[in-house]
């Protein structure tokens, strides 16, 4: 359901429009679900699993062009896309845990396992945000990291 936007050196950007309330959940479940699995794919190293982080957040974004002709580039801008990106760079922190929003958690279903991670800085926004993992194990309970 969602896009891969752009690359960025060694990440990238999807993108899960939501045009109905109601497929909120369901791509937010989508985000969560690639992410889960770009994880358990990621190639070895010689020191063991390379490092894959995910931070995801739901908001409004803006759907532009930038730049100019031979290099113009469609792409998404806002806080949404900024949050998300510094989700991520936490994540890296924190185990390289599926980090989402509170805002993600909203809109999922109350069965799926979620684990407080706490309340964190994060650069950009004023107050402290509430974040959680979703452990792919599927237990809500095990300890946060």
């Amino acid at each position: 359901g969602g896009i891969v936007n752009k690359f960025l050196g060694d990440g990238a950007l999807a993108v899960f429009e939501v045009k109905n309330p109601g497929d909120a959940e369901i791509l937010a479940q989508a985000a969560i679900d690639a992410a889960i699995q770009i994880q358990s794919k990621s190639l070895l190293s010689s020191n063991g699993k390379l490092q894959v982080c995910a931070g995801i957040h739901f908001g409004q974004v803006v759907f532009a062009t930038v730049g100019k002709t031979p290099k113009l580039e469609f792409t998404v801008l806002g806080d949404a896309v900024n949050l998300s990106s510094r989700l991520c760079n936490l994540s890296k922190d924190l185990d390289n845990q599926v980090v989402i929003s509170s805002r993600i958690k909203q809109v999922l279903s109350p069965d799926r396992p979620i684990r407080s991670l706490g309340a964190f800085r994060v650069k950009g926004i004023e107050n402290e945000m509430d974040l959680y993992s979703i452990d792919p194990s599927g237990d809500s309970s095990a300890p946060a990291a």
